[in-house]
């Protein structure tokens, strides 16, 4: 049940639009971002994936409105096929690209105009950080399911056992602790490396510590990423307005 990652993960950038005209340049940026880059016509064909390769992100070129926005990203949900979605808008309208972040997108971006020298380094920047948060979500979700279900098997007192163990109480006062003897304990502790598929208890220890820090690295990726961080739009022309 040990988590390994590669060092340098595939990363995929799905790109989907009823007009792929542009499809090199927008492979261009994907190049910059060290991805690899996948193209739908339409949503439809996104849907119809059975699963994605992760970490990856999605542009959605089609410039939808914020209700369709929230159903595209329903749907993307409901199929199991997760990823952080980077929308693009050609508005003029700062109120309709705040709209659109509070759909709960990833990102908003103008189109992709290769020309605007600071908006393409603005757009690689989002894909970045959209790899680098989806792949840290990605190692959270493998660890989560694969932790949730041996914990989800536990008596209450094994839970207790559990963080005692893995916070380095020795058996005896775990013992006392419990008022059972210690060959009980002896006993829940082998069965706890059973359950979570581990050989010794530094290596338990060592697979809850990553638990526990996926967790917190989730949760900072998730408070860094505010809508000031998520928009390259010059329909906000101020950032602090938000």
């Amino acid at each position: 049940m040990s988590l390994h990652s590669p060092s340098r993960p595939l990363l995929t950038l799905f790109l989907i639009g009823r007009s792929l005209e542009d499809q090199q340049a927008y492979a261009s940026l994907a190049d910059r971002a060290e991805a690899k880059m996948r193209s739908f016509e339409y949503p439809e064909q996104w849907f119809a994936q059975e699963t994605v390769r992760r970490p990856c992100c999605v542009i959605l070129k089609n410039d939808l409105s914020p209700n369709a926005v929230r159903e595209f990203l329903r749907t993307t949900r409901k199929r199991n096929l997760n990823a952080p979605v980077i929308l693009t808008s050609s508005t003029s309208e700062p109120q309709t690209v705040l709209d659109l972040i509070s759909t709960g997108a990833f990102a908003v971006s103008a189109p992709l105009n290769l020309d605007d020298m600071n908006l393409s380094s603005e757009f690689v920047a989002l894909l970045k950080s959209a790899f680098a948060y989806d792949q840290c979500q990605f190692g959270f979700d493998q660890l989560l399911q694969s932790v949730s279900e041996a914990m989800s098997s536990l008596t209450p007192r094994q839970c207790e056992v559990l963080h005692q163990v893995t916070s380095g109480m020795q058996t005896k006062d775990i013992a006392e602790l419990h008022g059972v003897s210690k060959r009980l304990i002896e006993a829940e502790r082998s069965e706890l490396l059973k359950r979570f598929s581990v050989t010794s208890t530094p290596e338990l220890t060592q697979l809850m510590g990553q638990y526990h820090v996926l967790n917190l690295q989730r949760l900072r990726a998730q408070s860094l990423y505010t809508p000031c961080d998520r928009v390259a739009h010059p329909a906000i022309a101020q950032r602090s307005c938000f």
